[in-house]
Parts: structure tokens; sequence; C-alpha cells
């Protein structure tokens, strides 16, 4: 096969445009010698002697001419869809441009073909629960010696948006036996709009913004308190919230709300990564479909625990409708939980550790890329 080679020409790189650099180590790894079948090039111009040239750019806030390309992707930094521009919207609404990013999406979603799935936390956190160099490796391994799992669900709740005060005050109505722990602020805040939103989300944002609205305080700035690791920083400041905490191992299940709340997209945080690596059972709460794709990606959750007719939650769009039937679930198992210890549970617990630590879904979004750089080849 005749060597192509690619340039990727970058204005500013986001960190998901590491997708480059995991591609060229899945071409690698297509041969025995280790040999890629393309040629990558990154610069800062355009190469008229390459097979593509390809233009990227972080969070882009001004309109340019790029039509000389053969393809654009955009970064936001490995970060959920809403976090975007609207220069980045226009263009990916419009077919003219690509996202890689943070946000695994449903197949209906009016964004499947454009957005390019890159899991980044998975490899962070991997690097930081599983190196003898970090006070979270000597955390981890403590935990899960000195304590007993014995309790059964809790809500871990983050910032308290008004989507995710929502989720506490439904649970305490419905669920009040359910215990819940809340240390990153104690105000609430509103649920920001975003540039991709279907008729429900906006609805459903609309909702609780109107429902809390007194209590609401607007404009707070995000706290984030960051751990050093090693000696000087030598291995890096962490945000606080990665490090894992003693209830993963204490309890059977944690629910959590997402970074995202919109339907059909899943946003891999350290949420889910803390229950799967401490050996719990997820209970994520966004927006549809969530535990579907999570599955979909190798990731059992609690969902997986319910009779059939419980699980029908997670297909409705409708927010409010949804929550309402979600809690009605969350109270079956709080009331049945043997399903959470029998051995076919445990399987299950097992499979989400090895998806993890093997990284298996981050193959998923490399995979995709390249079947678009393929595709952009052939119609050269």
């Amino acid at each position: 096969m005749e060597r192509k080679l690619i340039n990727f020409c970058y204005k500013t790189l986001g960190h998901s445009h590491e997708i480059v650099d995991a591609l060229y180590g899945f071409y690698q790894s297509q041969d025995l010698s280790n040999q890629s079948w393309i040629d990558i090039k990154c610069s800062r111009s355009f190469d008229s002697s390459a097979a593509l040239n390809i233009y990227l750019d972080y969070m882009p806030e001004h309109d340019i001419d790029l039509s000389e390309y053969d393809a654009v992707i955009y970064s936001n930094g490995c970060e959920p869809l809403i976090v975007s521009t609207q220069i980045m919207h226009d263009s990916l609404v419009s077919g003219d441009a690509y996202l890689a990013c943070n946000s695994y999406l449903s197949p209906d979603h009016p964004l499947a073909d454009r957005v390019i799935w890159f899991p980044a936390n998975i490899l962070v956190l991997r690097d930081l629960w599983c190196r003898h160099f970090t006070s979270a490796f000597y955390q981890a391994h403590t935990f899960k010696a000195d304590i007993k799992r014995d309790r059964d669900l809790l809500l871990i709740n983050g910032r308290l948006d008004s989507w995710r005060h929502h989720l506490s005050i439904k649970i305490q109505q419905s669920c009040p036996r359910i215990p819940q722990k809340s240390s990153v602020s104690k105000s609430i805040h509103e649920t920001n709009d975003s540039f991709f939103e279907s008729s429900e989300d906006s609805k459903f944002r609309d909702t609780v913004n109107d429902l809390y609205a007194q209590e609401i305080i607007r404009n707070q700035p995000s706290l984030i308190k960051y751990v050093s690791c090693g000696i000087d920083d030598k291995f890096g400041r962490w945000p606080q919230g990665y490090f894992l905490m003693p209830e993963y191992f204490s309890y059977r299940c944690v629910i959590f709300p997402e970074s995202t709340w919109q339907n059909d997209e899943v946003a891999i945080t350290e949420k889910i990564l803390k229950c799967a690596f401490a050996g719990c059972f997820p209970w994520p709460v966004g927006g549809s479909n969530i535990n579907r794709m999570y599955n979909e990606i190798g990731f059992y959750t609690a969902w997986n625990l319910l009779p059939e007719q419980l699980k029908a939650f997670d297909s409705e769009k409708d927010h409010m409708a949804r929550y309402d039937l979600m809690v009605n679930a969350m109270a079956w198992l709080s009331e049945n939980t043997h399903v959470m210890v029998d051995q076919s549970a445990q399987n299950m617990l097992q499979s989400n550790l090895v998806n993890f630590l093997s990284g298996s879904p981050e193959v998923i979004g490399v995979k995709k890329f390249d079947k678009i750089i393929r595709r952009l080849l052939e119609n050269k």
C-alpha cells in the first residue's frame, strides 16, 4: 500500500487533539513491525504535498476561511458537548467540522456523525490511582483493606446546579432512606443553557431554573481545590474531586449526577470511574439513554439490576417524567438490596473494573476517527 502523508495543521491545540497521537498508535499496532501505514506530521501551515490537510483548533471565537482544508477538527479540551463556541456550533451543525470531545452520543443524536469521542479521563485516572508515586494509590489500598462494604445506596452530589438540586429533592421525597452527601457547594446554581439542546432539554432547563429561582444565586464562581502529588509537585496537582472517598468502598451503590444532563449523551468523568475502581454499582443521572450507552461502552450500572418494567425511565426523553420514574426505581432497589450481592452482580462489578483498567472504551473513539480518515482519503 502506498504510504500517505497527513498534515495536521494546528492553530491552538486542545487536550482532545491527543486523539491524533492515539490514532498513530492504533495504526502502528496493525503491523507486526510496528510501522504505521500513514505518515503523520503536525505543523503550523498547509502542506500541498500531503494527501490530507486537516485543521485543528481549540475553542475558536472568530470565523476564518478554512475551505482549502480537507477537514476541520475542533477541541473543547475533553469536555462534554455543552462546552462550545458559536463558531464550533455553526460548523458542526452545517457539517463543516468535527468535534473531538468527551461525549459519547446516541446514534440518533443530531451530531452523532460529527462528534469524535475521546474519553481522556480514563487514562488520567488510571494514572492517578494505579501509580505508586501518588497518595491516591495508597489511599485506595487502605480503603480496600480496612473498609467493610455493608451499606446500600448513597447519593453523592456535586455542585448544586438547579437540575442536580431537583434530583436531590426528588430522592429526599420518594426515598428518604437514601442518605445524601454533598461537600462541593451548599448554594444553588442556575443550570446554564447550551449551544446544543433538544426541545426536551430546553424545557427541562427552564423548568428547574424557574422552580428554584428564589434559591438560585447567579454567577457564582466554581471553586476547585487542587492536591499536590510528589515531591515539589513532581507528579502534578490534581483536582480534589479526582481522589477516592471511603464511601465508594462502604456503599454497594453510589448515585451521582453526571457532568452533563442533556439527552442521549454520556461524558465519562471521575464519577463513574470511582465506582468501577472501588467496586460499587454506579447509578448515573443524566439525560435519556445514559444507561444503555454506558452498557454499549462496557460499563454495567445499577439499571442492569432492575426488573424490566422499571428500566423504562432510561429511554424517556421528558426529563421531569424520567426523574419521577427513576426515583421509583431507586426506591425499589433500596428495598431489594439482595440483587447487588448475588453472583451475577459481582460478575458485573468485576467486568467494570477490568473495562476501566484495560482501557477498552478508549478504542471506540479512535476506531471512529480511523473511519473518518479513511473516508477522507477515499474521497480525495
